[in-house]
């Protein structure tokens, strides 16, 4: 399993257990919208960003970040891993 792979799971966790708090009954597909589809709205939004910097250890500025790059659990989760190993999210 590849590094991108692990990002991608202990994001969706956090966004089922943490942030969503398993008030969603489908299985959450990589690419589904999180909040530009309302599922993730702006405190539950802070709350990830929260979660991800305390269990992956990357910050992520609200208001720098494209919206684009945190909508789903795949674009996310290269946001994450671009940071944590110091590059760009464009590499």
């Amino acid at each position: 399993m590849s590094d991108l792979d692990d990002i991608k799971l202990v994001l969706r966790d956090i966004v089922l257990r943490e942030v969503l708090r398993g008030r969603h009954p489908a299985p959450l597909d990589d690419g589904a919208a999180l909040v530009t589809s309302g599922l993730v709205d702006s405190l539950k939004l802070v709350a990830l960003v929260s979660r991800v910097r305390a269990r992956l250890g990357v910050s992520i500025d609200l208001r720098a970040a494209p919206l684009r790059e945190l909508d789903t659990l795949d674009a996310l989760a290269r946001y994450v891993h671009a940071r944590r190993v110091g590059g760009s999210i464009d590499e």
